[in-house]
């Protein structure tokens, strides 16, 4: 056991804080996303309080994507 020395060294990306602003840059992006998803029906819906304006806004994205 004499000489041997336990190293956990990070690869050298993890390092950098540039990567680590852009990772969490792009997870806020992320994140933002998938709320504009999932709060835009619920916005539709609560000011036309009509299901099939919904229904109809979510086929729009749909095609549009």
């Amino acid at each position: 056991m004499s000489g041997y020395r336990f190293s956990l060294r990070l690869p050298i990306l993890a390092q950098r804080h540039d990567f680590w602003k852009f990772w969490a840059g792009q997870t806020i992006s992320n994140f933002g996303s998938s709320f504009t998803v999932f709060a835009w029906p619920l916005l539709v819906y609560g000011l036309t309080e009509f299901v099939a304006r919904t229904g109809q806004y979510a086929e729009v994205r749909r095609i549009g994507q």
